[in-house]
């Protein structure tokens, strides 16, 4: 497996991966310890990394399409924001009270972040079926 040239970016970009799309054994992968600096390669190839770039040069966007980056110069919808997680949608139901999880790899910790404030807005069922909450 080829882990050279994956990961040389512009400076002026956020990276995403979309693991949650892939195959199984993927999120597996990136979420063992030692094994998950083969699935960001891996998710790159598959066409699960994004990165949100304000205006990459023609040359730089073709470059990093061809490696298997997915590149978006757009800003986030109400959608994507939500089921990251940064966008919040505080519900009146009382909710007990939760820590996070320990995780031990990014993605770990980022699922992890992701279910906490998500269970902490009342919106856990609408994230972990992948809908969006009416009032959206």
């Amino acid at each position: 497996m080829n882990l050279l040239g994956w990961n040389v970016l512009p400076d002026d970009c956020a990276v995403e991966f979309k693991f949650e799309d892939g195959p199984r054994w993927l999120k597996i992968l990136a979420l063992t310890p030692y094994f998950e600096r083969f699935a960001y390669p891996t998710a790159v190839k598959r066409g699960l990394g994004i990165l949100w770039s304000s205006a990459p040069s023609q040359s730089e966007r073709e470059t990093l399409e061809s490696i298997g980056w997915i590149v978006q110069t757009r800003e986030k919808t109400k959608e994507e924001k939500f089921f990251e997680g940064s966008l919040a949608l505080l519900t009146s139901e009382p909710k007990r009270r939760q820590r996070p999880h320990i995780a031990l790899t990014r993605w770990g910790r980022q699922r992890s972040s992701r279910n906490y404030v998500h269970k902490s807005n009342g919106t856990y069922s609408q994230f972990k079926n992948r809908t969006l909450p009416s009032g959206l």
